[in-house]
């Protein structure tokens, strides 16, 4: 497992939100969640929304499935730093009152903790899309409210049109894996241009690009697969006590 210090700055400032937003868009089984996975683990703390249950727990990564634990126990082992990384899989049928649950916790660390780090996935984002696209969601406050340079989110989808639009709207960064269907090009086309819409398309297995909506700009990652390519169903590694990794832009794309 990879530990970075408490700064988090693998991406610049941006326009619309006062956090990163990164949408990772793709076809199944081609690396969206590995990644997300992997650029939330370079921050010391990682809360992440797993509703297939495909991310394994570990030695420093908590994984729980009901409300009762993710709230009263998961979260504040994470607030307490005696865990790196928290994984709510809910087991019931109530998807979208696991998320609201989620949600609250999420803004209560950016309200009471505004300087430390954390990275939020979302897998699987288009099953709670009703609930990203509710303006009073506490995700959403957590989203306007966190420090730009502290907090980040992933949402992993398969197409691009699973993202509520109001969300993609304010997105940052597209991650865009191999996509084939015609509808889902065309949004690409019209969002980034036809040239990346026609690379998105002959794209192979684990490979990406990056566009940067805030410079309406295609950037080309630094990271191959080897780099990035973790295990999901392994178990979490300890993390390592005083490894600081450097971040900058330089570290996802030249």
């Amino acid at each position: 497992m990879l530990l970075a210090s408490e700064s988090f700055a693998v991406f610049p400032a941006v326009r619309f939100i006062t956090t990163v937003l990164s949408d990772v868009i793709g076809r199944r089984e081609t690396g969206k969640t590995t990644l997300a996975v992997y650029l939330a683990r370079l921050s010391a703390h990682r809360a992440m929304f797993d509703p297939r249950n495909g991310i394994a727990g570990g030695a420093a990564a908590l994984k729980v499935t009901s409300h009762a634990e993710f709230r009263h126990a998961a979260m504040p082992a994470l607030r307490a730093g005696a865990i790196n990384e928290v994984i709510y899989s809910p087991f019931d049928n109530d998807l979208d009152g696991a998320f609201l649950v989620f949600g609250v916790q999420i803004k209560k660390w950016v309200r009471e903790q505004p300087g430390r780090a954390l990275s939020v996935v979302i897998d699987e984002s288009f099953l709670v899309k009703e609930e990203l696209d509710r303006r009073a969601h506490p995700i959403k406050s957590a989203m306007r409210w966190c420090a730009r340079d502290r907090v980040h989110f992933f949402l992993t989808c398969h197409r691009p049109g699973e993202v509520p639009t109001g969300v993609r709207a304010v997105s940052d960064y597209w991650l865009l894996f191999q996509c084939r269907q015609e509808q889902d090009l065309d949004v690409i086309a019209k969002r980034c241009g036809v040239n990346v819409a026609n690379e998105v398309h002959t794209l192979k297995p684990y490979e990406f690009v990056i566009w940067d909506d805030t410079k309406a700009k295609l950037r080309r990652s630094s990271l191959k697969p080897a780099d990035w390519h973790i295990d999901l169903h392994a178990p979490a590694a300890a993390a390592t006590a005083g490894i600081t990794i450097p971040l900058d832009s330089g570290n996802l794309w030249l």
